[in-house]
């Protein structure tokens, strides 16, 4: 652990992911017992005097704490703050383009704690959204470690396949070719794809294989089709098989669901 980073960011719209990179860090870096006293998480920002000291302070029996700032603001733009200052003669002083566009105000106590972590203490930021320009966020690329955790697009088919590969292998499951293609045309519908939800239904794919370490299409047909939201892609698959029993089985889930009729017929 010396020579591990200790200072990180996670951000984006994917909550799931961000809090899994969250529990695995703290996991590797406290036992259970330890996460009791050197475990501190905070559910917003806190003053930069409070940070300093939470980050400063010595860890309590033990050789290291986590210090966690959840939906922090710090790395947002901030157009508010960003205006031009004028001069006495009401005009406008120059400023930097990223500090007008940002809001870029950021504490010289902070830049420095950022940029000189102490070595027993692994400090965690997320957030929503995050301003690549704002100089908080390049101490941290610097320093540390960014990440940025977005839901997938359907266009992006190749990197949802490799994704998918990954975290099939993590569950020593892989998926059989048929399987792969029909989760990615059921995805396909979805206006963004959320790896949270991939992963969740990936695990349940794989409890359904069960002891096969291949996950079929039959396996990931009964998966997805209990999802409310696909439900109607299910169906449509059902009526070209010209399987009426199935098609009807959906069509009762949607009812069940109080999808609007009008959208069904869609």
């Amino acid at each position: 652990m010396k020579n591990s980073p200790r200072l990180y960011l996670f951000y984006g719209e994917e909550g799931y992911l961000v809090q899994r990179q969250v529990k695995e860090i703290v996991a590797s870096v406290l036992t259970p017992e330890e996460q009791d006293f050197n475990l501190i998480t905070l559910d917003s920002d806190p003053s930069v005097p409070e940070l300093l000291q939470l980050v400063e302070s010595a860890p309590f029996f033990g050789e290291k704490k986590v210090v966690v700032v959840r939906n922090s603001k710090l790395f947002q733009a901030s157009r508010r703050k960003a205006a031009a200052s004028e001069d006495a003669d009401g005009e406008s002083a120059s400023v930097d383009e990223d500090v007008r566009e940002t809001g870029d105000t950021t504490d010289l106590r902070l830049a420095k704690l950022l940029a000189d972590m102490p070595p027993y203490t692994i400090l965690i930021f997320t957030a929503i959204k995050a301003d690549k320009r704002r100089k908080i966020m390049k101490l941290v690329a610097e320093f540390g470690i960014v990440k940025e955790f977005n839901p997938f697009r359907p266009m992006e088919e190749r990197e949802i396949r490799q994704w998918v590969d990954e975290q099939a292998a993590a569950l020593k499951k892989r998926l059989h070719k048929e399987a792969m293609e029909h989760l990615l045309a059921v995805v396909g519908t979805m206006n963004q794809i959320p790896r949270g939800f991939l992963a969740t239904e990936l695990e349940k794919a794989a409890l359904f294989a069960g002891e096969s370490p291949t996950v079929d299409k039959k396996a990931m047909e009964a998966v997805l089709s209990a999802v409310p939201e696909l439900s109607a892609f299910a169906m449509t698959e059902a009526l070209a098989r010209r399987s009426a029993s199935q098609a009807l089985m959906r069509l009762e889930e949607l009812f069940v669901n109080k999808e609007p009729p009008l959208k069904i017929i869609g």
